[in-house]
């Protein structure tokens, strides 16, 4: 009897024993997977020249932003800073300028874009405030006379880029938050699409 109840015994440890061996096994695994499963935070670099109203993505948990030198635009991927970029324009005066007075940057601007897969013009105002243009533009009114250019030519300049480069794109935006959204739902579209 006794060696019977000592089989009884060493075959009952044994299966604990296997019992708590796949349990460990199962915590082990399911510990792994619950790391594997956690996305990535997303890291955007933002430009150390980027200094007024610059967006920082606090609303967004799986955000984390350094700054750091952007090559080209205001805003992009750390991990991919030559293959999608988003400058933001705050206002139509700095379209503006950039189209008319600081011509020559911008359009190397532009051939560095052009080398990408995606760059984007996210501007933090509406179309219609380039229809309206100069008006909303932060240009006082005694200086409208004096503009060598108009709405028109702004307007032309756009198309022309957009036709130019399949790869370039104007969002415009209702304002700062929307505009600081679509850049993160840009990049975390292109963030997703390479991991």
């Amino acid at each position: 009897m006794k060696k019977r109840v000592g089989a009884k015994t060493m075959a009952i440890k044994k299966r604990a024993t296997k019992k708590r061996a796949t349990k460990k096994r199962a915590v082990k695994s399911a510990q792994n997977s619950d790391i594997s499963e956690q996305p990535a935070k997303m890291l955007i670099r933002i430009d150390t020249r980027e200094q007024k109203d610059l967006f920082l993505f606090k609303s967004y948990a799986d955000v984390e932003t350094i700054h750091l030198k952007v090559d080209t635009g205001d805003y992009c991927l750390h991990e991919f800073p030559d293959k999608v970029t988003i400058d933001r324009k705050r206002s139509s005066l700095e379209l503006y300028n950039n189209f008319f007075f600081q011509k020559d940057r911008f359009d190397r601007e532009l051939e560095r874009m052009s080398k990408m897969d995606f760059a984007y013009f996210v501007c933090s105002f509406p179309f219609s405030v380039i229809e309206s243009f100069p008006d909303k533009s932060g240009i006082p009114k005694y200086k409208w006379k004096l503009l060598k250019f108009g709405k028109e030519q702004v307007i032309n300049r756009i198309k022309r880029i957009e036709e130019k480069y399949d790869n370039i794109k104007f969002i415009f935006c209702r304002d700062q938050a929307e505009a600081e959204d679509v850049t993160y739902q840009i990049l975390k579209e292109y963030s997703v699409g390479e991991n």
